[in-house]
Parts: structure tokens; sequence; C-alpha cells
């Protein structure tokens, strides 16, 4: 999906860089992503891999994700103590059932030019929306992801406007459930609950045997996500560096 979105894919010694340029603050489309890595791989010298490929592109942070687990937890407090942030995120797959059915809500496939307004009055409130510049990149990333294949876009609606949303991918038999977002005066319905099982039924009546999507392990989606039957198979790791240099 991201190869699909971003405007060049570059291959790197120990994995893929991913590069959208003309949106340098839209970080998930501006990363590397190290697949090849060995488990042996100094932490400082993966940071520099990761200096040297987003640098040169003219990229002011470091952004790489590890979906090895095991090869993630041990760069963690090297990079760590380099300076590196750590975000730990669940990969999590439905197999079983919810704890209780979705409330009733009008959900429907919308377009981007249909979600927008409301997606730019849920990034006003977010903390990464709040500079205008930031905001207007990650609208433009929402007509980039026209791009990505098999993309859906379904929202609860509340007199005919979208207030609640989620992404769904699919693709070879896989679907993933991404951007799951309640504007702050509907919260607390259920209709997260209803755009998330609602795509979750459409990625399997478009013939998907796996419907996943990925939590932050430390933040209470996760626990939504359990009551509607996802369970945590694995956890991959984002490492961030922003503002400052890495120590040697």
């Amino acid at each position: 999906m991201a190869e699909a979105t971003a405007e060049r894919v570059v291959p790197a010694r120990w994995g893929t860089v991913i590069l959208t340029p003309g949106l340098p603050q839209v970080w998930d489309l501006n990363l590397y992503r190290a697949e090849a890595a060995p488990q042996r791989l100094a932490a400082r010298r993966l940071a520099a891999a990761v200096d040297r490929a987003l640098g040169g592109a003219g990229l002011r942070h470091r952004s790489m994700v590890v979906d090895d687990e095991e090869l993630g937890a041990r760069l963690r407090p090297g990079l760590e103590a380099r300076g590196w942030r750590t975000e730990e995120l669940l990969v999590m797959v439905q197999r079983g059932a919810p704890d209780r059915p979705a409330p009733a809500a009008d959900i429907r496939d919308v377009s981007e030019a249909e979600l927008r307004p409301a997606r730019e009055r849920y990034l006003r409130t977010a903390p990464y929306g709040r500079d205008p510049e930031t905001r207007r990149q990650l609208l433009a990333e929402g007509a980039r992801a026209e791009r990505a294949p098999g993309l859906r876009r379904l929202a609860a609606l509340v007199d005919g406007e979208p207030v609640a949303w989620c992404r769904l991918y699919a693709a070879a038999g896989t679907a993933e459930i991404d951007d799951v977002v309640t504007l702050e005066e509907h919260r607390g319905r259920g209709l997260a609950r209803a755009v998330v099982l609602a795509a979750a039924e459409a990625g399997r009546a478009g013939r998907a045997d796996l419907v996943f999507l990925r939590a932050d392990a430390t933040d209470w989606p996760r626990r939504l996500y359990e009551r509607l039957g996802f369970v945590a198979i694995s956890r991959h790791y984002v490492f961030r560096l922003v503002g400052r240099r890495q120590t040697s």
C-alpha cells in the first residue's frame, strides 16, 4: 500500500526506502523499511543507513519500520540511547466473533472528496494536525491513497455527513483495516465498532481469508479491537527521530 501511494520506492541494503518528498511531513510515506537486516546488525549501523537514505532525500525526520519482532526488540535499546522514539504496534487478526453486535448505523462507502471536510475537522483537533502545513499534507495524502489497491472508505453517516470512518485495503485474499476515526462529539455511541465490523464484513465479502489491523500496544483502541474478535499475533516496531541529531 505504501509503495503504491508513495512517489518513489528505492531498494536499500537492508530493506526498502519509501519516499514522498512532496509530502515530507507525512512520515508514513517517508520511511525506511528494514526488511532484510540481519539479527546481529548493530543499531548504530542501521541508524546511519536510515540517516543517509532519508537525509539524502532532504527529509528532516528519520522514520524506520521493523516488522521482525525479535529484531525490533533487540534494536530498541540501542536506538533509544541515540534519541530515537519507539512505537510498538500489534498486528491483530480477526479470529472470533464480536462480544456484541454493532449498533444500528448508516454505513456507506464514501469518496475522499465526501470524507475530506470531516477529516479536516478531525485533524484540527489532533496534536499532529494543528500545524496548517502538516494538516494540508495529511489531507493531500488522502488523495494519493487512491493509488493503493482495493481501497475503500467506509463511513458512519449522521444527517448525511460522515462522523466516523475507516479505510479498507483488500488485495490477494488479505484485507487491512486502517485509519479508524470518530469525531469527538460523536464518540461513545459505538460508531467505531460499527465501521470496523462493517469493514471486516466487506473484506470477507471480497473473499479475503485474512482480515487484520494494527493497533498501538499501549493505547486503549486495542481493547476495543479485542472485543471485536481481533487477536494479537505479532508486533512490529516503528522508530522515529525528530528534532535533534542522533548521538554517535
